[in-house]
């Protein structure tokens, strides 16, 4: 779930990193600052047949409810940013925040092909 147009608010400043709860959560958002984020766009589902791929800001507010359905669920997060633009502080893992800031290759259009043979 999303709500449309909140990576135009800039980042929020008040959102909790949580770092005792399981699964993917990494931030809590204070009820208050999400119902002002919400006011208007509302909170919009995104949805799609397995496979979907949802390519959003990094700054907009986001979050999943737990899988409630018999089948797993796999969530893959890929941030991407301009390879002059490094991070400055790693307070997080490695495989959070990679301290590789090499740039991005394109690779051939058989390039999954690969990893079948």
């Amino acid at each position: 779930m999303i709500v449309p147009g909140s990576h135009r608010s800039g980042l929020v400043h008040d959102a909790n990193d949580n770092r005792e709860a399981g699964g993917y959560t990494l931030f809590t958002i204070p009820p208050a600052t999400l119902a002002r984020l919400a006011d208007g766009p509302g909170i919009a589902a995104q949805l799609g047949p397995a496979g979907s791929v949802l390519i959003c800001h990094s700054n907009i507010v986001h979050g999943s409810s737990n899988n409630i359905t018999p089948w797993p669920r796999t969530i893959f997060y890929l941030n991407l940013a301009a390879s002059d633009n490094p991070p400055t502080i790693f307070k997080r893992a490695e495989h959070h925040c990679t301290r590789d800031w090499s740039p991005i290759e394109p690779l051939g259009e058989d390039c999954l092909l690969e990893l079948i043979n």
